[in-house]
Parts: C-alpha cells; sequence; structure tokens
C-alpha cells in the first residue's frame, strides 16, 4: 500500500456476522480486499462476504487475494462481480489503479474449461479403446447385450461433422433405479450451460423435490412455482414444462424415476439421458430396459453411470457398444455448481451435437467448442 496514494479506513481481522455491517456502515470503503488467510467465526465465510457486499452494495470494488484458481471459485467470483482476482498479495499496489477487466477471469475460466473438456475427452476415447480390447468377463446374459453376432473390432465411432441446428433444446434426465443422482446432473448441466452464456432453466418432475428446494432455500413452495432461482439457475415445477420450453434457449427437465405418466414427455425430449446403476442387484432392470423397449427409442437414449469404476464400466460398455447404445460413466463433483474435469468432457459429448439458432442468424452459436 505505501507505493499507492490509497487511505487504509479499516482492517478486519476476522470474518463473522457483523463483519459486513461495519464494513459498509463504518468503514465506508470504495474498494474492499479479502485475503485467503482472514480467519472465519460464527459460520460465517468469505464467499458468503463477498456475496452479502456484492448484494448490498453492487458498484463497490472487491479485490480478492486467493491461491484457488479453480473453475468453482473463479465461476463463484465472476458472478459476484470480482474481476480483480489476484494470487499474492504483492501484485495488489499495481492494479489498484488499473482495474482487471472482466475479460481476465472470463479467460481463466475459459482456459481451465478447455483443458478439462480436452482430458476428459482424452479419458472417454482411452476407455473406449479399452472396452474394444480388453475381455473382462461380465455376466450380462441378456438377448440385446448378448445374442448379436458382432466382432468387437469392427466396432467404429459415427462422429457428427457439423453440430445440428436447432431453436430450442430439451434434455430429459430420468433413472430406472432410484437414487443415481437425477437432479444432481441436471444441476451440473445447467450451471456448465450457464457458464457458456445459454438461457437455462430446469424442471423438475418430482413435485416432492420441488416442494423441498422450496423449503430448504427458506421459500413458500406455492409462490415458487413462478420460478425460484438456485445459484443463478432457474427451477419450476413440471406443470410449466411447455411455457419453459417457450422461454428458454434449453430446457433441462429432471424427470427422477422414469412413470409412466411422463414417458411421452420424456420421449419427446432432444437429447434423452438415462442415470443408470451398475451395482449387481440393479443393473438387470437396464438390461431388461433395453431388451423390451423400442428398439429404436433405446438406442436415441445415453446411458449415464454414476459410482462406478474404470474396469467395471468398461466390462459394461462393452456390452452396450454390442446392443448400439451410447454410454459414459460419470465422475462425483462435490459441488454442482463446479462439475469435475471428467464430467464436463461427458456432457459436451452430448451437448455439443447441437447449434443454437437465435432470433438473428449471425447470433447463432455452438453449445461447446469443439
Amino acid at each position: 500500500m505505501k507505493k499507492t496514494p490509497h487511505t487504509v479506513l479499516g482492517y478486519e481481522p476476522v470474518i463473522r456476522g457483523t463483519t459486513v455491517t461495519r464494513i459498509l456502515e463504518h468503514h465506508v470503503p470504495h474498494c474492499v480486499v479479502i485475503c485467503d488467510d482472514v480467519a472465519e467465526k460464527e459460520g460465517v465465510t468469505k464467499a458468503d462476504v463477498i456475496t452479502l457486499l456484492h448484494a448490498r452494495r453492487p458498484a463497490l470494488r472487491i479485490i480478492v487475494i486467493t491461491k484457488d484458481q479453480s473453475l468453482g471459485n473463479l465461476s463463484f467470483l465472476k458472478e459476484n462481480a470480482v474481476n480483480d482476482v489476484l494470487e499474492t498479495l504483492d501484485e495488489l499496489p499495481e492494479i489498484l489503479d488499473d482495474p482487471m477487466s472482466a475479460s481476465v477471469i472470463e479467460d481463466r475460466i475459459a482456459a481451465i474449461i478447455a483443458a478439462q473438456e480436452a482430458a476428459a475427452e482424452a479419458e472417454h476415447e482411452q476407455e473406449i479403446a479399452e472396452a474394444q480390447t480388453e475381455h473382462i468377463p461380465v455376466d450380462l446374459s441378456f438377448p440385446a447385450v448378448s445374442a448379436i453376432s458382432f466382432d468387437m473390432d469392427s466396432v467404429q465411432r459415427i462422429e457428427e461433422p457439423e453440430p445440428k441446428i436447432i431453436e430450442k433444446l430439451t434434455i430429459g434426465i430420468a433413472q430406472l433405479q432410484h437414487h443415481n443422482g437425477c437432479t444432481h446432473t441436471a444441476f451440473e448441466l445447467a450451471a456448465l450451460l450457464k457458464e457458456k452464456k445459454v438461457p437455462v432453466c430446469i424442471v423438475l418432475a418430482d413435485n416432492q423435490t420441488f416442494h423441498n428446494l422450496a423449503v430448504f432455500h427458506k421459500l413458500d413452495p406455492e409462490t415458487s412455482k413462478e420460478g425460484l432461482k438456485v445459484s443463478g439457475v432457474i427451477v419450476y415445477p413440471f406443470e410449466k414444462l411447455e411455457m419453459a420450453k417457450q422461454n428458454y434457449d434449453c430446457t433441462i427437465c429432471d424427470f427422477s424415476f422414469l412413470r409412466e405418466e411422463h414417458r411421452k414427455a420424456y420421449e419427446a425430449m432432444n437429447e434423452k439421458i438415462m442415470l443408470c446403476s451398475a451395482a449387481e442387484w440393479d443393473i438387470a432392470t437396464t438390461m431388461n430396459f433395453i431388451n423390451y423397449v423400442d428398439d429404436i427409442s433405446v438406442r436415441k437414449i445415453t446411458y449415464y453411470f454414476p459410482r462406478v469404476s474404470r474396469k467395471k464400466f468398461i466390462g459394461i460398455n462393452k456390452q452396450l457398444l454390442k446392443a448400439g447404445c451410447i454410454a459414459y460413466r460419470l465422475h462425483t463433483s462435490p459441488d454442482w455448481i463446479s462439475p469435475c474435469a471428467e464430467n464436463i468432457g461427458v456432457y459436451y459429448q452430448l451437448i455439443g451435437k447441437h447449434r443454437l439458432n437465435n432470433v438473428k442468424p449471425e447470433k447463432s452459436r455452438r453449445l461447446f467448442r469443439k
């Protein structure tokens, strides 16, 4: 600070419940610097302070000094209009009079996403290659996956050279067993699309899930039916599905456990995802679904397997390839706001097939880069 004409109005060594009030009403600064090493007490975090400062004083300049340059943290800071993100205190004097532009943090985020997509794509290609060459015994004796005369060496992945142009994209996510992560996957996809600046919303087919979400955020469930916002993502109940499809470029419908009354709406989605369990007591449900549901429709579904080892997934995927089905392995993302690198690559494979056609043709954009 000695190198600048700026005056230090105050210093808060600890973050607690009164910190935001002290900053805004006692210190009244034009700029706040928040460091990684500041202590936190009373359950109040640095993220809480940043969110509250931005909400109460949108024009206040916030500078954050942090070693955490992860996608999740940078996205959070960007959402709260924090452009000045430094790694060391030594960088502070030179940017006090020369603020960093929003494009700097956007470029960092884009670079992280690009690296994650490349790494995840490489891993998936390796899994496909291993599924074609490794011989892992898997007992899946169902006609749809075992009674086909098939040469594994002849399998070829068919890639579309150009994305399909589409006015509105709808994605349906369902599961054949409970608790496979439909809602988590829906929010991860929405967070990723939101980061790509695509107008996106989520529709929850399960009314209880929507009710629980509203209650958790201390909102009235009835009033919230007009839409509630969770970390910047708008969420609607199933009754608003048609409205959502009209008003958003991308609508993600979480069907949860696929019920008969929702099957028609699920089949009408542009992209259909089926969350599947790889557990020995559940895999038969997936294979029976592939075997007894209409041959064409099951092959238009992308199958996601969470909570499965690489070795076990390769064995299952070998059989699904025989049935002409596309499957991916999902990894665990601790926070849906920041999908892990592996999952970003998986979602890219699904969404990258489409190009949204905006109102103005010259504004058409591909959802993901190749």
